[in-house]
């Protein structure tokens, strides 16, 4: 299965989860393709003016993981004008999202991110085969990393 992990990361929490889940792929015989979004500026969260640099191919993908973190009690708006606007059709593609926060608590942000990255992706095709949320303040968080982890690759 070729399998992109494609994320936006700004404080490095998120590229932490993505590292993660590419050791744990490529534990298993996979060779995921990763990419930070690049932008081009500086970037500062709830920006609306948002430049990217070269973007990810991931037309080539059967599955492609995205990644990002919740900022305003919402989805990263770097990620969602991806998903609107940069990501080709998803059609007969397996996606898996996750998103990454601060706050305790999934209804701080994270359901919220869930639900906005979920139609973003059913509107260009794609099926959403699972979702997790990693709460970067709690103790938590190891577990909600690995559980995230085994999610992904029970899905190979």
């Amino acid at each position: 299965m070729k399998i992109a992990v494609i994320i936006h990361s700004h404080t490095f929490n998120t590229l932490a989860v993505a590292e993660r889940l590419e050791k744990a792929l490529q534990d298993k015989g996979q060779h995921p393709y990763v990419d930070n979004l690049e932008l081009k500026g500086d970037y500062k969260p709830g920006a609306k003016k948002i430049k990217f640099g070269s973007l990810p191919k991931i037309e080539d993908y059967n599955m492609i993981v995205f990644g990002a973190p919740v900022e305003a009690f919402s989805l990263s708006p770097v990620m969602k004008k991806y998903l609107k606007e940069k990501v080709p059709s998803l059609k007969g593609k397996w996606t898996f999202l996750f998103v990454t926060k601060a706050l305790p608590g999934n209804w701080t942000g994270g359901n919220n991110a869930i639900r906005q990255m979920k139609g973003l992706v059913k509107k260009k095709g794609g099926d959403v085969a699972d979702t997790g949320i990693v709460r970067w303040r709690e103790k938590t968080r190891e577990m909600d990393i690995q559980e995230l982890v085994s999610n992904l690759i029970k899905l190979l």
